[in-house]
């Protein structure tokens, strides 16, 4: 029978009816329904199973757009999907979309490859992703750009004096994260009390914000232990004594600072013994605490706690110490002192986490400093940067859908 030339409604009556793996492999029937998944329709069909299988806040993760949806019933009682309410959400391939989060779902079941980066010398603090290339800092104060396949080191950044912390990358403006450099500045914090911004592409400094030292730091222990940019020319940096502070990078000057420890802020947790590592999503923060506590957390005006988390290993077991932890999409990353990393699958609200894990890596021997999720648009990855100056990139290899 040839589907094509039955009317659309009827069509759509037939595919959204579909889960998505059937609708992917519904394009080998025939060649009449390949030709059906060439139709601006079918993107729809895509976009109804994003929307009916993905939550809200993963889903504007991997869009890297503000989502919402309005549920309807359907006439045969049937629970719909929505109309989007931003429009500019119609240009996503929401195929791709669906075919990342099926394959973080995955991760750790099919087969994988490790390669292993080193050039270090000492610990690794802090690791990104940036399309096939790595970023990676330590404890020898360098910064280092790397071929992730080939384990090549293309370019070591040197200007800081001491140990380098945390990095953060800028994603160019309307490219796509899977291209070979997406990423065109470098924003790092030391112990030298400095932060640096970096052109990638000609990797030398462009700016030092030591200026923000004179305004926030008030000796040289206070170390930029955070960094992250937010909203594209915003930098947001956390100090060893608890200062966090907002610097304009267009405009090269302080823009806010306060004392995290002051109690007589409402949006402030306090914590004790103190943050190991944090991930955010959204208005929810997601927090690890030196012992070994995890919860998630709402940024709203009470400071409300959504839940607290007892991790489950393997064998049932409770997990050993996290030092770091990472979000992405639907997969949530926590390494250990012992050199394990445990991953978790967050499926739903936040009730039902971290009950069972996902899959535990054992491929490092030391200690886990920094750990980060992406997926290159073949497949799910995985770096690590830990105690033995080695950075370790984990490749799956699924089937695609």
């Amino acid at each position: 029978m040839n589907l094509s030339a039955l009317p659309l409604e009827l069509i759509d009556e037939i595919l959204k009816r579909l889960d998505a793996i059937s609708l992917a492999k519904s394009r080998q029937v025939c060649r009449s329904w390949r030709e059906l998944h060439s139709q601006p329709r079918y993107k729809l069909l895509w976009r109804r199973a994003c929307f009916r299988d993905i939550t809200e806040d993963v889903l504007s993760e991997l869009t890297g757009k503000r989502t919402s949806i309005v549920t309807h019933e359907d006439p045969d009682g049937l629970s719909g999907t929505s109309e989007i309410i931003r429009r500019e959400n119609d240009s996503t391939d929401w195929k791709a979309v669906y075919q990342k989060w099926f394959r973080s779902r995955h991760i750790g079941k099919w087969p994988s490859m490790i390669t292993e980066l080193r050039g270090h010398a000492g610990s690794v603090w802090d690791v990104k992703f940036s399309g096939d290339r790595v970023v990676t800092c330590g404890e020898d104060g360098t910064i280092c750009i790397w071929d992730s396949w080939t384990s090549h080191c293309i370019a070591v950044l040197s200007g800081h004096r001491d140990a380098v912390l945390s990095i953060s990358l800028r994603q160019i403006p309307g490219l796509s994260p899977h291209a070979d450099i997406p990423h065109d500045l470098i924003v790092s914090g030391s112990k030298d009390c400095s932060v640096k911004v970096w052109d990638m592409k000609t990797p030398c400094a462009t700016a030092v914000l030591n200026g923000h030292c004179y305004h926030v730091l008030s000796n040289l222990g206070d170390w930029v232990k955070y960094v992250r940019l937010w909203q594209s020319d915003t930098l947001l940096y956390v100090t060893d004594n608890s200062q966090l502070g907002l610097w304009s990078i267009k405009y090269g000057e302080s823009l806010s600072s306060i004392e995290l420890t002051d109690t007589r802020r409402h949006n402030v947790i306090q914590l004790a013994p103190g943050v190991q590592g944090a991930a955010f999503r959204g208005n929810t923060a997601l927090v690890l605490t030196h012992s070994n506590g995890l919860f998630a957390w709402e940024n709203k005006s009470d400071s409300s706690i959504l839940h607290n988390f007892s991790l489950i290993g393997e064998h049932s077991n409770s997990v050993e110490r996290g030092d770091c932890l990472t979000m992405h999409g639907a997969l949530v990353a926590i390494g250990t002192r012992s050199g394990a990393v445990h991953v978790y699958h967050l499926d739903g609200n936040w009730e039902n986490q971290f009950t069972k894990v996902h899959c535990v890596l054992h491929g490092n021997k030391s200690a886990v400093n920094a750990v980060s999720i992406d997926d290159d648009g073949e497949g799910p990855s995985l770096i690590t940067g830990g105690e033995d100056g080695i950075v370790r990139v984990y490749r799956w290899f699924p089937p695609s859908i």
